[in-house]
C-alpha cells in the first residue's frame, strides 16, 4: 500500500466523520421528540469523532501524535455500542426495561474502559506494547492488546449483536413497509462491524482499522432510511400489541377467499378457526355461518349476524374491506365486533321505553279520571255552598262561605287545567278543522282583556297584518285558548306600561300560510335559567309567583302542546325586570273567500242611516230590573235608558226584596230563574207583603224561549205580564204603554224602528240562522255610541257563555240534572238576548231534559250544542 492509498483512506474517514455529523443533526432537527432519536444522535456524533480521529491517526508522523489521536478516538469508541443498544430499545418500545439500575450496568464497561485506557502506562492492561516503524516506506503503527482491550471488544460486539437481534425479532412482527427500513438499518451497522472484524482477525491490509472508513457507507445507507423511509417518524408497534391484542376479530383473506391470518379474538368468536385453517377457503371452515359467507360473496360492506351456540345467542357486526395494491385488489379484511351487549341494552331500552309510555299513559288516564272524580264532589260543594249562601247567615258565616266558594272555584279551575293537560298528553285531544276568520277571532280575544288592562292602567294594542285578516281552516277554539292564556299572563304579570299583540303571516304556498303571533309586555320578565323549562308542566317563572299571582303552572304547558298539535311551535324571549315576548306560529290553510265585513261596513250596509223615532217616558220613579245574567242586564238597561227610564239592577230575588223595601219603583222586570231566590218565589213574597198595604207593584216576567205552561206559572205566582227574550222594542213598548200610559211623553210616534225588510240572517232560513241581526240592529239603534255598546255586550256574552258551557260540560259528564237545567237556562237566556236563536233553542231543550231528569240523550244534544256554540262565537267574531 502506498502513500496515495493512505491519503485516500484518510479522506474517506473525514467524509465519514462529516456525513455522520450531518446525519445526526438532521435526525435531531426533524425527529427529536420521537423514540430513540436522541440515542441515535449520540451514536452519529460518536461515530463522527471516531472517524475524525482515525483520519488524523493515519497521517501522524510520530508515535506521540498517534497516541494523541487515539485518545480523541476513545472519547467516542466506548459509547458507540451502548448508544446503539439504547436506540434499539427505544425503537422497539422496550424502554420499560430502562431504569437507573440497568443504565448503570450498561455504562459500567465503558466507564472502566475510559479509566483503563488513560492509565495504560501504569499497568498496560489495555495495550501491552505500542510500536511505530518509521524506517519502512510507509510508517506502520502496531499495538499489543491487553486483556481489558478484549473485554471492551467483547462487550461492544455483545451490544451490537443484541441490538441487531432485537431488530430482527421486531422485523418478523411488523408490516412489510417497516421491514425494509429495518433491513437497511441493520446493513448500515454491519458494514463497520465487518471492517472491525477484519482488523481484529488480521485480514485487514496494512493492519488498517476499516470500521471508520466503512462508516462512510453506513451514513449513506442511513440517510436513505431517515430521508426516504422516515425511520423515526413511524415507529412500529409490536404485532401482539395491535393485531393480537385488539378486541375486534380480524380475519385476513387472499384473493381466492382463503384464510391468510386471523387474530385470537376472531378464533374466540369462531371456534373452528384454528392454526390448520390457514390457507383453507373460509367457506370450508366457517360453513355454519351463512350470513358471514353471504357478505363475503356479495361484497357487502357491513352486516349483522346472530349466532346461537353453547354460550347462548350472540350478535356480531361485520365490516368487510378490500386490500388494495397498485395492481388492484389482493385480498379482504373482515373486522368483527361483538355487539351482544349493545343488542341486549337496546332490547332492554325498548322494554323500558314501552313501560315508560305505559306508565305515562296510565298517569294521564289517572289524571283524567281523578280530575273527573274530584270534580263531582267539588260541584256538590259549590252547589251546596251556593244554597247556603242563599240562606240567612251571620256576617262571619257569610265570610266563611264566600271563602269556601272562592277556594272551590279555584280548585275547579285547577282540575280543568289538569284535565286539558292529561287529554293532550294521552292523545285524546281532538282538534276541529272548520272555516273561521282569523282577524276577527284575534280581535275578539283581545277585547276580552280591555277592561282588565284598563283597570290596571295598561295600554293594550293590537297590530294585525293585512295578509292575516282572511278566512282560514283550523281550530278557532284552541287558538283562542292559547291567545287567552298568553294575553292573560301578560296582563297578570304586568304592573305598568303596555301589552302589544302583533300578528303577521308568511305564505308557504298558494293555499297555506304560516301565521306568527307575538305577545309582548313590559312586566316582571323571566330569569334566564328558567326560560328553557317554562313550558314544562307545573313550572312557573318564580317559586313566589304562585303565592302572589296564583295559577297551576299548567297554562303554558297546555299552550305548547296545543300549538304543537296544530303543527306549530312556541317560544319566549325575556329580560328580567323589562318584560317578555311570548311567540308562537301555526300554519293554516287559507280559504278563497272574501273577508267578512267589519263593524263599520256592517253599520253602513245593514242598518238604516237615519235616526229611528222612539217614544219617551218622563217618570221620576226608577224601574227595577231583577236579572242575574250580565248580558241581559246590559241589554235591558241600555234599551230602557233609551226610552227615558232610570233603571236599578238586582242580581237575584234577595237583592230585589231588599231594594223594594228601600224605595218605591214604578215597575219591575223579573227574571224567572235566578240563584238564591228565583222570580216566582220573589213575586210571591212581594204579593204577600202588598196584601197588607193594598199597594200593587206591576211585575213583568222575563223568560227565554217560553215553553208551554210558563205563562200560566208566571201568572199564578202573581206576575202581571209576560215577555220573552230576546227583548225587542216592538214587544217592550206595548207593555210599557199598557202599564205606564200616563207617564209617556206626548208627540212621539209609537214605532220600534224595525222594518220587515231589515231582517237579515247568516243562514239559509229562519231556523238555520246563527244570529238574528234584527236583535243586533236594535241594539245599535239604542245609543249614539253603537259600536262600544254592541262590542261590550258581545264580549260579555263570550266570557259568560264560555264559562256556562264548561259548567254544562261538567254537568253532562256527571249526569247532574239540576246543574244541567241551571246551566242550560242561563245559556238559553243570554243567547236569546244577543239573537242566537237556534243555539238558544238547543239550550232550552237541554234545560227541559234537566228539568225532567231525562238524561239519556244529553250527551248527543251537548255535542250538537258545542258545534252550534262555535258557530255563534265565529259569527260574532266576524262582525
Amino acid at each position: 500500500m502506498d502513500m496515495f492509498s493512505i491519503r485516500f483512506f484518510e479522506v474517506i474517514a473525514l467524509i465519514s466523520s462529516i456525513s455522520m455529523l450531518l446525519l445526526g443533526l438532521y435526525a435531531y432537527i426533524s425527529s427529536q421528540n420521537n423514540p430513540g432519536v436522541k440515542a441515535y444522535v449520540g451514536l452519529t456524533f460518536a461515530a463522527s469523532i471516531y472517524s475524525f480521529g482515525y483520519a488524523f491517526e493515519l497521517s501522524s508522523p510520530t508515535l506521540a501524535d498517534i497516541i494523541f489521536w487515539l485518545k480523541i478516538e476513545y472519547i467516542a469508541i466506548p459509547l458507540i455500542p451502548v448508544l446503539w443498544f439504547l436506540m434499539i430499545l427505544y425503537y422497539c418500545r422496550l424502554e420499560r426495561y430502562l431504569n437507573r439500575k440497568t443504565l448503570t450496568l450498561l455504562f459500567t464497561v465503558p466507564f472502566f474502559t475510559y479509566l483503563v485506557f488513560h492509565t495504560n502506562d501504569a499497568h498496560h492492561w489495555f495495550y501491552k506494547t505500542l510500536s511505530f516503524d518509521v524506517e519502512s516506506p510507509i510508517p506502520v503503527f502496531s499495538a499489543g492488546k491487553g486483556f481489558w482491550y478484549w473485554i471492551h471488544i467483547a462487550y461492544s460486539y455483545l451490544c451490537f449483536l443484541a441490538g441487531i437481534f432485537l431488530l430482527v425479532r421486531l422485523q418478523q412482527r411488523v408490516a412489510t413497509h417497516y421491514r425494509r427500513k429495518i433491513t437497511l438499518m441493520i446493513i448500515g451497522i454491519l458494514l463497520p462491524l465487518f471492517g472491525d472484524f477484519l482488523y481484529l482477525t488480521g485480514y485487514s491490509p496494512m493492519d488498517l482499522d476499516l470500521a471508520p472508513i466503512l462508516i462512510c457507507f453506513t451514513s449513506l445507507i442511513h440517510s436513505v432510511v431517515l430521508l426516504n423511509f422516515r425511520f423515526f417518524d413511524f415507529v412500529p408497534v409490536a404485532r401482539e400489541k395491535v393485531f393480537e391484542s385488539v378486541q375486534d376479530g380480524v380475519i385476513i383473506l387472499d384473493r381466492m377467499d382463503r384464510i391468510v391470518e386471523f387474530n385470537p379474538a376472531a378464533s374466540s368468536f369462531f371456534p373452528f378457526l384454528i392454526s390448520s385453517s390457514i390457507g383453507v377457503p373460509i367457506k370450508e371452515v366457517l360453513f355454519d355461518y351463512p350470513d358471514l359467507l353471504a357478505q363475503i360473496e356479495s361484497g357487502a360492506l357491513t352486516t349483522d349476524m346472530k349466532i346461537t351456540g353453547v354460550q347462548g345467542t350472540l350478535y356480531y357486526f361485520s365490516r368487510l374491506s378490500p386490500i388494495m395494491s397498485k395492481k388492484g385488489p389482493v385480498g379482504k379484511v373482515l373486522l368483527l365486533s361483538d355487539i351482544t351487549e349493545k343488542q341486549r341494552s337496546e332490547a332492554e331500552l325498548k322494554i323500558a321505553k314501552k313501560k315508560a309510555e305505559e306508565a305515562s299513559q296510565a298517569k294521564s288516564d289517572f289524571l283524567a279520571m281523578m280530575s273527573h272524580e274530584i270534580r263531582t264532589p267539588m260541584n256538590g260543594i259549590l252547589g251546596m255552598n251556593n244554597l247556603m249562601l242563599g240562606t240567612s247567615l251571620s256576617r262571619e258565616q257569610r265570610e266563611y262561605a264566600d271563602s269556601i266558594q272562592e277556594s272551590a272555584e279555584i280548585l275547579l279551575s285547577v282540575l280543568n287545567d289538569i284535565l286539558d293537560y292529561s287529554k293532550v298528553e294521552a292523545g285524546k285531544m281532538d282538534l276541529e278543522c272548520i272555516h273561521f276568520y282569523l282577524g276577527s277571532t284575534i280581535k275578539s280575544v283581545v277585547r276580552l282583556f280591555e277592561n282588565s288592562a284598563m283597570e290596571k292602567g295598561l295600554r293594550l294594542s293590537l297590530s294585525i297584518a293585512p295578509t292575516v285578516d282572511k278566512s282560514v281552516q283550523g281550530d278557532p277554539v284552541r287558538l283562542r285558548q292559547v291567545l287567552i292564556n298568553l294575553i292573560g299572563n301578560a296582563v297578570k304579570f304586568t304592573h305598568h306600561g303596555e301589552i302589544t299583540i302583533s300578528v303577521h303571516g308568511e305564505f308557504l304556498d298558494d293555499h297555506r300560510m304560516n301565521v306568527h303571533f307575538e305577545v309582548t309586555d313590559t312586566g316582571i320578565g323571566i330569569k334566564e335559567g328558567l326560560v328553557h323549562c317554562l313550558f314544562s308542566p307545573f313550572v312557573q317563572g318564580d317559586t313566589s309567583t304562585a303565592r302572589k299571582f296564583g295559577g297551576t303552572g299548567l297554562g303554558l304547558a297546555i299552550s305548547k302542546q296545543l300549538v304543537e298539535l296544530m303543527g306549530g311551535e312556541i317560544g319566549v324571549k325575556s329580560v328580567p325586570g323589562k318584560g317578555s315576548t311570548f311567540w308562537f306560529s301555526i300554519p293554516f290553510r287559507t280559504i278563497s273567500t272574501e273577508a267578512p265585513p267589519h263593524m263599520d261596513e256592517f253599520l253602513e250596509s245593514k242598518m238604516a242611516s237615519q235616526e229611528k223615532p222612539y217614544p219617551l217616558w218622563e217618570i221620576e220613579q226608577p224601574l227595577l230590573l231583577v236579572e242575574d245574567n250580565r248580558v241581559n242586564q246590559k241589554l235591558a238597561v241600555t234599551l230602557l235608558n233609551k226610552l227615558g227610564f232610570i233603571v236599578h239592577v238586582a242580581n237575584n230575588g234577595t237583592e230585589a226584596l231588599h231594594a223594594i223595601t228601600e224605595r218605591e219603583y214604578a215597575l219591575v222586570f223579573m227574571d224567572c230563574q235566578m240563584p238564591e231566590l228565583d222570580g216566582f218565589d220573589t213575586t210571591r213574597i212581594i204579593r204577600e207583603t202588598e196584601s197588607k198595604t193594598r199597594r200593587h207593584l206591576p211585575i213583568i216576567a222575563m223568560t227565554a224561549m217560553a215553553m208551554q205552561g210558563d205563562r200560566e206559572r208566571c201568572l199564578r205566582a202573581g206576575m202581571d205580564d209576560y215577555i220573552s227574550k230576546p227583548i225587542l222594542l216592538d214587544q217592550l213598548i206595548p207593555r210599557l204603554d199598557h202599564w205606564l200610559p200616563a207617564q209617556r211623553a206626548a208627540g212621539r210616534p209609537l214605532t220600534s224602528g224595525v222594518r220587515e225588510d231589515d231582517s237579515l240572517s247568516l243562514g239559509t232560513d229562519d231556523h238555520a240562522s246563527v244570529i238574528d241581526l234584527n236583535v243586533l240592529k236594535e241594539i245599535l239603534d239604542l245609543t249614539d255610541d253603537d259600536q262600544r255598546i254592541l262590542h261590550s255586550i258581545m264580549d260579555t256574552y263570550k266570557k259568560e257563555s264560555a264559562t256556562l258551557m264548561q259548567n254544562l260540560r261538567d254537568a253532562v259528564h256527571r249526569l247532574n240534572p239540576e246543574a244541567i237545567e241551571k246551566s242550560g237556562h242561563a245559556l238559553k237566556s243570554s243567547s236569546a238576548s244577543i239573537g242566537a236563536t237556534a243555539f238558544s233553542k238547543l239550550c232550552a231543550k237541554m234545560e227541559q231534559l234537566g228539568r225532567k231528569h231525562d238524561l239519556n240523550n244529553v250527551g248527543t244534544l251537548f255535542h250538537e250544542m258545542e258545534k252550534q256554540f262555535q258557530e255563534v262565537i265565529t259569527t260574532l267574531d266576524r262582525l
